[in-house]
């Protein structure tokens, strides 16, 4: 036994104290093993251990599954990989996939942070200094100072380290895809549920489309958008806090509406 380098990540649900609380009042146990379901499962697992790779499989690697080991406690999900180019993209893909499956399955949100470490993990053992930094820097991730106090945001945050590291060893797929999964404001990089919609407008505005399949794609995204904001205008935050990262989440739907609509204006005009 012994500890490895890895990249390490750790990313649980938003409010899940009320869901839970909301399920028992109206027993409704399925819609929490539901929930909780988005986060990780066998599927996942068994798809790096098979397959290799999702993405960049031609990039650098030590191993054939990049070391991808996932393991899940409630509503928090513990992924590391090892320190590869192809372990790297593959972490943050998969970081993705749990955001987007959260925000438009289940109308959920989800924190989290990426960083680099030394870490033992296997199947539902998991310890180490790199698990540490990780469940530390989900606390703040994409951190906001808001009245006085730093607040985290509805975002999973990739550490600096883990973003010099692909700058430094320069694979072309690698920084590609991390460019075009991931939002960088200069000082932070990090993971967006919301971007799903951004991908939705591209799908849907393929030039071989005619203008009635593009309309009724950047449509279906529109509803989406309409059921997203409906649900969380019905939630009912806890506190300031929660009505702060409620009102985070309202201001980036209409940001992916706007965008929805230059698309449609672009292609449709």
């Amino acid at each position: 036994m012994t500890y490895e380098d890895k990249f390490v990540a750790f990313v649980d649900i938003l409010g899940f104290s009320n869901l839970v609380e909301k399920s028992a009042a109206e027993d409704d146990p399925e819609s929490i093993r539901r929930l909780i379901g988005r986060l990780a499962g066998r599927r996942d697992i068994d798809l790096y251990r098979i397959d290799g790779p999702e993405i960049c499989p031609g990039s650098s690697k030590v191993s054939n599954d990049v070391g991808m080991r996932i393991s899940q406690v409630s509503d928090c999900v513990i992924v590391s990989a090892e320190i590869s180019p192809a372990g790297a993209v593959n972490i943050i893909n998969y970081c993705r996939k749990i955001a987007e499956r959260l925000l438009l399955r289940e109308v959920a949100l989800c924190q989290g942070y990426l960083t680099r470490g030394k870490m033992f993990h296997e199947d539902m053992t998991f310890f180490g200094p790199g698990y540490q930094a990780a469940v530390a820097g989900e606390k703040n991730a994409a951190g906001i100072v808001w009245n006085g106090e730093m607040l985290g945001t509805p975002f999973v945050e990739i550490d600096r380290a883990v973003i010099s590291y692909i700058e430094a060893e320069g694979d072309s797929c690698v920084r590609e895809m991390t460019e075009r999964i991931t939002i960088s404001n200069g000082s932070e990089t990090y993971l967006s549920p919301y971007g799903v919609f951004d991908r939705m407008a591209d799908w849907a505005c393929d030039p071989a489309k005619s203008r009635q399949e593009i309309d009724g794609e950047i449509r279906m995204a529109e509803n989406v958008i309409d059921k997203l904001e409906k649900q969380l205008l019905a939630s009912k935050p806890a506190g300031p806090r929660a009505e702060k990262k409620l009102q985070i989440c309202l201001e980036e739907l209409a940001n992916a509406r706007i965008r929805l609509a230059d698309a449609r204006t672009m292609f449709l005009r």
